[in-house]
């Protein structure tokens, strides 16, 4: 009964790094706005950029190595698609940044 229960919480690691992936881009509008509304150091607008920093960090380390996206069905695909997706919000945050000076 136990390892039934444990089966049906568990959420595989390619859904939960793209729910996370999902968030971060939440959170990247969320800044946004943030720094637009109540300027970049304002405490609110820092606390969500560390959020992203945080989920960003932890979606990169999910699928960290061969081993592990050989055990994950879909690992590698996983993989590049959050690679890509991080890098493109890198990219968006510099050109953001940028724009703003």
């Amino acid at each position: 009964m136990k390892h039934e229960v444990e089966c049906k919480t568990s959420i595989p690691l390619p859904l939960v790094c793209i729910m996370e992936l999902e968030a971060v881009a939440i959170l990247e509008r969320t800044v946004k706005d943030y720094r637009h509304k109540l300027g970049a150091k304002h405490h609110l607008t820092v606390e969500v950029q560390q959020r992203i920093d945080d989920l960003q960090m932890r979606v990169s380390g999910k699928i960290c190595n061969e081993e592990q996206q050989a055990e994950v069905p879909g690992g590698r695909k996983v993989r590049e698609k959050i690679e890509k997706t991080l890098t493109k919000m890198k990219e968006e945050r510099k050109k953001e940044g940028k724009e703003t000076r």
